[in-house]
């Protein structure tokens, strides 16, 4: 479909006789219901006509040539869809010279393009139970899953691949994040038309992403007045309490569930400004969120135990001044703890944070049509948040979180002649955030722990940040029609103006081992960092992007889609500072300089689709008449982009340095003379820029992904279509986080044996000594003394964390899928996708510990090949849409009234757990990292249990985990599956093997509906239900949450389920080892609404 648009559609067809021949130079004319807008076009030589870029909306199409009789036909135009129009004229008789064609209006079987894509219209937007969450809108699609816990992304793993692949757009303009991925801009629900969501394989003007394209337009003005006033309502009192509630409840801790005020309320306008010429569209929303936060609790001292503490010899009058002012101190004694030999009362004190947030949002249209040949379309996006975030201690070291965005698009479409369309676009977008704190006076005071205490005092070590960037983007295409080729091609320049102020620990990060420790401001023995150096990084980039299709009708009945795109995404410009790093050059092994871009990025699109018109009994059984059954096949190449993050964390010494107490050999008064200095410490030798040296920028290769697909579509009744797909994909050059200075790992000498049961003394005689085959483990500590690296022998201390693009993932599904257009009062879809996906790594931060961002092995990618996190092998998601039709056309007004007007819509969906991986918990293999490391597989274990192991010297006694004198491991629990491996073990198990638990949950939206006015007007009420039946979804993801869909709403209070970062739920030797108990599941969430609608 070389004219699936951004904002609109297409409408295009054959005109032939009843011999089958094509009719030259007939005038086909597109005429919009709702704005009078009339379009015309001549059909080619081959009886072809296209009208590209069509606004979605409803029309009428008719059909005119001399010596035929005038056919016309309803058409709905939808969004990023070619709506398929091929008429047979009849010869002109003495009859009627005007017929209507009473087919469906609506081209669900797609016979003019391979493409795969499904689109939801505006009643689906506003009635389907999302929850505010347009992108949850995608989970309605074959070949698309929920992402998983602690996945980065928004939209879903379309396809099997990486959210982070996803690519949104509102009115055409790109609405992408930079740094993180996902959307930058929220868009006004009720302000929404239209949402499509093409999946994998696309055509080529479509790029930027290669998992889905979530394309949103908004509404327009039309020749009537439209609008509507609305109001969405939560509280706590209309949500079922969560398990950790009720637990709180029942200890006394929580006397009733926390505080949740939700009133979402806005309204919306369109109508003509000047009839059939001009029109305009608006809305405006307000969502103030009041809401407790998650609580915090710590032991500290009470006031009477503080003014103890200010007498005793060694105690700091400076960190007594310190805590009495800013310090929330206990107000009963609950224990006593020693601090400088004396006995202090201390508490426990709990503070509930608040988690307040403002947002309001508007949205302007306008719509000029001065004349057959031109449109002008003008959209204004505005979207605004302020929220409060808590700080540590005390209520006066809250920050608070300011975000304001713009979207802008002007677009002119312009019909050169009947066959040639120009489309041109300018796009701007702004966003920018801030996170300040509430008192300047705190700016630069350290965030401080005291860890056996769980004390905290101070803003967040992450504060103050923020940023800003603006996006230019200049966009021209040509369609053309030309015989039976219907082509189009353009190009596209993005120019981002874009600058992040981040500074880890740039206040200090102080973490002590005791509060005697704070007390006597000794330097802290924890961690003692502070981040200097320059917090801003300029991300400034300029893209650029040409392409070019082809829709060739090879018969009436088979069109192939040829398409190339090329992309070119230039560098972030203070990449090229890595260069600054040049001293620390290793020639031919490691050099430091600026990364060159990527240029060999053409990415080819092909595929048919072919609309049978068999004669036999059999053809016509399978495939109906033309146009009611479609055979489509596509490959494509997409790509994805470099995500900035990986740049922002990847800068060199020379521009940011995280710099330790004993670089100055700092001793007390610590905090009072400033704690670490806020200079840096430039390495001005080879020897020091190498010690320095923490990270490396490498070349970077754009990640991206080939699709196959083979399809059949099905009419099986008028708006009714089942299709069946098979589709393949394969993810190249994907990000993987890896160490380049890590330990390399001999596995010769991992032979350390593990035993099930005791072993006898003369099996443990026999055995080497941990000591004795070269890990070099300390007898003390168990740490690594000397370790082997690759860059270690030129002077490299740090890690060298790198993102290399070695990741590669395999995807095959098949999924059957139904959609029922709405007639007769119900609409309905379903989709089941069976489905296995395969990868060597998925994430590429540290955004969970369930599924390890880093390898067991940094050199070995092999040995990390299994299940993805993104494994799905089961979905089935179905949702409906149903107006209840009993007395409605009641001639009594109080029956009407009151059982009239009912729609029923909700979604069920049901998928398979998230993959895990089980990790020993310590640094196996001895390469100075433990985040991968795995676990001994137990063939006979029960299933999804786990076992730490006791370490044993060669007399048969025990000894801690990391002596040398260690000879070998026995499981503490025999019949465990996962058996930890301990030092110098080689572990079995292999990657993502534990599957956890899946999930099923039905959301439900009931809507009552008071019309008058000749149903011109309608007061409608409702409520919207989130797991309808409040069931306890025991996942280890917030599945039971209505804000399922995206793992990054701000909205978001908690984190419900097990959680992303629970370090104890996949780690074998913990109590809570693939145990549930240590979840907090939500239940039903209930959100009323109530609209005026006219």
């Amino acid at each position: 479909n070389a004219q699936a648009q951004a904002t609109g559609g297409s409408a295009t067809g054959t005109v032939l006789d009843t011999n089958g021949a094509a009719i030259a130079n007939a005038t086909v004319t597109l005429r919009s219901k709702t704005t009078g807008q009339q379009l015309a076009a001549q059909t080619t030589d081959a009886g072809s006509y296209n009208f590209p870029n069509v606004p979605v909306g409803d029309y009428t199409i008719q059909f005119e040539q001399r010596g035929f009789q005038t056919a016309t036909q309803d058409v709905k135009v939808a969004l990023n869809q070619e709506s398929g129009i091929n008429v047979t004229l009849q010869v002109a008789g003495v009859a009627s010279e005007t017929i209507e064609i009473t087919a469906g209006n609506e081209a669900l079987v797609q016979t003019e393009s391979s493409q795969l894509s499904r689109n939801y219209e505006t009643r689906q937007v506003q009635d389907l139970p999302i929850f505010n969450d347009v992108r949850s809108l995608s989970l309605l699609s074959p070949g698309v899953v929920a992402q998983g816990v602690g996945v980065s992304g928004q939209g879903g793993s379309v396809g099997g691949t990486r959210p982070r692949s996803n690519s949104f757009n509102v009115d055409g303009v790109d609405n992408n994040d930079p740094v993180v991925t996902g959307t930058q801009t929220n868009v006004i629900q009720d302000a929404i038309s239209e949402v499509s969501i093409l999946t994998n394989n696309y055509n080529a003007e479509f790029g930027t992403g290669s998992g889905g394209q979530f394309n949103t337009v908004t509404k327009t003005g039309t020749n009537e007045f439209h609008g509507s006033g609305f109001i969405y309502l939560q509280n706590q009192n209309l949500n079922a309490t969560t398990t950790s509630e009720e637990a709180s409840i029942k200890r006394g801790d929580l006397k009733e569930k926390p505080r949740l005020r939700d009133p979402r309320f806005g309204a919306t306008l369109g109508g003509p400004i000047r009839r059939n010429k001009l029109f305009f569209f608006g809305a405006i929303q307000h969502d103030p969120i009041s809401q407790e936060g998650s609580g915090v609790a710590y032991r500290a001292p009470t006031s009477e135990g503080l003014a103890q503490i200010a007498n005793l010899p060694g105690a700091s009058p400076f960190i007594f001044n310190l805590l009495r002012d800013n310090l929330i101190l206990a107000t009963t004694t609950t224990s006593f703890e020693d601090v400088l030999g004396a006995s202090i009362p201390f508490g426990d004190v709990s503070v509930v944070n608040p988690n307040d947030s403002r947002q309001t949002q508007y949205q302007i249209n306008i719509d000029h049509l001065p004349g057959t040949r031109d449109q002008f379309r003008y959209r204004l996006t505005s979207d605004n948040i302020s929220a409060l975030l808590p700080g540590s201690g005390n209520a006066k070291f809250n920050s608070s979180a300011v975000q304001a965005s713009r979207l802008f698009s002007a677009t002119w479409v312009r019909t050169l002649n009947s066959s040639l369309v120009n489309e041109l676009r300018l796009s701007y977008r702004r966003f920018k955030q801030d996170f300040v704190l509430q008192d300047p006076a705190f700016n630069t005071f350290p965030t401080l722990t005291v860890a056996p205490l769980n004390l905290g005092l101070g803003p967040s070590s992450s504060l103050p940040q923020g940023g800003f960037n603006n996006s230019y983007q200049i966009y021209d295409s040509m369609s053309a029609t030309r015989g039976a080729h219907t082509l189009k091609f353009g190009g596209e320049l993005r120019f981002l103006i874009f600058t992040s102020r981040f500074l880890q620990r740039g206040r200090g990060d102080y973490v002590y081992s005791s509060f005697e420790e704070l007390v006597t401001d000794a330097p802290p023995t924890v961690v003692d960092l502070r981040g200097v150096g320059s917090d801003a990084f300029a991300g400034n980039q300029r893209k650029f992007y040409v392409f070019g299709q082809d829709d060739w009708k090879l018969t009436p009945n088979l069109t192939v889609n040829l398409g190339l795109r090329y992309e070119y995404l230039g560098s972030p410009r203070d990449a090229a500072l890595q260069a600054l790093n040049s001293i620390a050059d290793v020639p031919g092994i490691i050099e430091f300089r600026a990364p060159k871009p990527d240029k060999n990025n053409f990415a080819p699109r092909v595929g048919f689709a072919y609309s049978p018109d068999f004669e036999s009994r059999l053809g016509r059984l399978l495939s109906g008449r033309r146009g009611q059954s479609s055979v489509r096949a596509n490959f494509s190449l997409s790509y994805y982009e470099t995500s900035q993050n990986f740049y922002i964390n990847t800068v060199p010494p020379q521009f940011q340095q995280s710099i330790s107490a004993s670089a100055f050999n700092i001793g007390a008064p610590f905090l009072q003379n400033g704690g670490v200095p806020p200079t840096p410490i430039p390495p001005i030798t080879t020897a020091a820029a190498r010690s320095a040296t923490a990270n490396f920028m490498v070349d970077p290769i754009e990640p991206y992904n080939m699709a196959w697909s083979l399809s059949y579509q099905r009419e099986l009744t008028t708006g009714t279509v089942m299709e069946l797909r098979y589709l393949h994909s394969a993810g190249r050059h994907l990000p993987v986080q890896v160490r380049l200075n890590g330990g390399v790992i001999d596995t010769s000498k991992l032979v350390i044996p593990t035993f099930l049961i005791q072993p006898t003394t003369t099996q443990l005689q026999e055995l080497p000594t941990l000591g004795s085959i070269g890990l070099d483990i300390d007898p003390v500590t168990g740490a690594n003394r000397r370790f082997p690296a690759r860059l270690g022998s030129s002077g490299f201390r740090g890690d060298v964390t790198a993102f290399l693009p070695v990741g590669n993932s395999v995807y095959d599904g098949v999924s059957v899928s139904l959609v029922r257009r709405f007639s007769r009062n119900f609409a309905f879809t379903a989709a089941y996708t069976f489905s296995k996906t395969i990868d060597n790594s998925t994430n590429e931060l540290f955004s969970s510990t369930v599924n390890p961002r880093r390898p067991q092995d940094f050199f070995n990618l092999r040995d990390e090949r299994g299940l993805s996190t993104l494994d799905v092998p089961h979905r089935f998601v179905a949702s409906f849409n149903y107006d209840v039709p009993f007395f409605n056309r009641s001639d009594n007004a109080f029956l009407k009234n009151l059982l009239g007007g009912w729609q029923l819509n909700g979604i069920f969906q049901t998928q398979s757990g998230q993959v895990i991986t089980p990790q020993s918990g310590i640094d196996s293999n001895r390469n100075r990292d433990a985040a991968g490391d795995r676990t001994i597989i137990n063939q006979n274990g029960v299933e999804g249990t786990g076992s730490p192991v006791i370490a044993l010297n060669s007399a048969g006694q025990e000894v801690r985990l990391g002596d040398a004198a260690t000879v070998a491991y026995v499981a503490t629990n025999p019949n465990a599956q996962y058996i930890q491996a301990g030092y110098g073990a080689r572990a079995t198990a292999g990657r993502n093997t534990l599957r956890t638990n899946g999930f099923n949950r039905t959301d439900a939206v009931f809507l009552k509906n008071f019309r008058f006015g000749e149903e011109r007007y309608n007061f409608q009420f409702g409520a919207e239900v989130g797991n309808l039946f409040n069931q306890r979804i025991r996942t280890i993801g917030d599945f039971g949450s209505p804000f399922f869909g995206n793992q990054n709403d701000p909205n978001r209070s908690n984190l419900f389920g097990i959680g992303s970062v629970s370090f104890a739920f996949p780690t074998v030797t913990s109590p809570l080892f693939n145990n549930y108990s240590a979840g907090n599941f939500s239940g039903r969430t209930l959100q009323l609404r109530a609209k005026f609608i006219f």
